[in-house]
């Protein structure tokens, strides 16, 4: 098994916007697949505005991400990040 570690930036406009966007979408993902997500923030974050964010997905199959692409696909993620999302895998 897989654990993906997914870090992006936050556009600080949407902030706030991001953050409930995020949660919904994991709550969609925990529905779907069964696999309970973290929403991180950087150290020294205060709340939910902070910039940069990661989301852990622990145990996860080969073919979770896809499942997680496609879900982000429909939501105005994109818009509310700097950059891309960067995907680390590792394995115990």
């Amino acid at each position: 098994m897989q654990h993906l570690y997914i870090y992006y930036r936050v556009r600080p406009e949407f902030g706030g916007r991001a953050h409930a966007l995020i949660l919904e979408i994991q709550a969609h993902v925990l529905e779907r697949t069964g696999i309970r997500a973290r929403l991180l923030h950087k150290v020294g974050s205060t709340d939910e505005t902070q910039n940069t964010s990661m989301e852990v997905y622990e145990n996860v199959t080969s073919d979770f991400e896809g499942v997680l692409d496609e879900m982000i696909r429909n939501t105005p993620f994109f818009r509310f990040i700097e950059g891309g999302r960067h995907v680390e895998r590792f394995v115990e």
